[in-house]
């Protein structure tokens, strides 16, 4: 169940930081990863990923520096009606008939091509 309170919405992130020294991605964290992410055997490439991990998680530590008490996240997906959608407006003609007139076959409104699998 999401949280509609923005208090603990900030405190259940916060809790799972993974930024900064508690992050703990070492080559055996990566490679449980890549198993649960069925990357197969990456051995070779295991330090690589993981030292790219770590850099990400790195870069990552100024964004949990940023106070954002009192701040409202600006899209919550769990609302109802979040996302301001645009009137549908039909933007092109139809043209269905004239493209009709280029078609070897067809019948009524469709289009007839050769029937591949038997």
């Amino acid at each position: 169940m999401p949280d509609k309170d923005p208090q603990q919405r900030a405190e259940r992130s916060s809790s799972m930081s993974m930024t900064g020294p508690q992050a703990g991605l070492g080559t055996e964290e990566v490679a449980k990863l890549a198993q649960l992410a069925r990357l197969g055997d990456k051995g070779e490439e295991l330090e690589q990923l993981t030292a790219d991990l770590q850099t990400l998680t790195t870069q990552m530590t100024p964004l949990e520096q940023v106070d954002t008490q009192g701040l409202a996240p600006l899209v919550n997906p769990w609302e109802e009606n979040s996302q301001t959608l645009r009137d549908d407006q039909v933007t092109e003609s139809d043209e269905s008939t004239q493209l009709l007139t280029c078609a070897p076959a067809c019948d009524q409104a469709l289009f007839l091509v050769p029937r591949v699998i038997e």
